[in-house]
């Protein structure tokens, strides 16, 4: 699977985002390697509108929510199709899970994110400074 453009998805500035693009970048083509290498089945995130979505992903921007997973099965099991295989549809309304709310997203946020986040930026906040800064140079 080939990664989309994370920073459309973040709506952050090109200079924050720009460090996870370039590694983005690099995943990116050690897929194309194994594809050219030993062919398969793949699927080109940058090419599915849903990514953008906002509505696809949780409140951290980085995981799907449920409609962004249901979205991914959908284009896999299409991707299967063309592919020959013979399998329903995986549908795209959401029907189960906890529904997206304001309230819910601020409790995560107090819980889960801002602990995450102060870890993350003592081992990662330095090298993404640096990274952005040598790349906007």
């Amino acid at each position: 699977m080939r990664w989309h453009d994370h920073g459309a998805v973040l709506g952050r500035p090109r200079v924050v985002v720009r460090p996870m693009q370039e590694r983005i970048a690099v995943l990116n083509e050690v897929d194309d390697e194994l594809y050219a290498t030993y062919g398969g089945l793949r699927l080109d995130l940058a090419l599915r509108p849903e990514v953008t979505d906002r509505a696809c992903w949780s409140i951290d921007r980085f995981h799907p929510f449920e409609r962004g997973h249901r979205a991914l099965a959908r284009a896999w099991a299409e991707r299967l199709r063309e592919a020959g295989f013979e399998l329903p549809l995986p549908g795209l309304d959401p029907c189960g899970g906890c529904p997206p709310g304001r309230r819910r997203d601020v409790a995560w946020m107090v819980t889960e994110g801002a602990p995450w986040f102060g870890r993350r930026a003592r081992d990662l906040g330095p090298w993404a400074v640096r990274r952005a800064l040598a790349v906007a140079r």
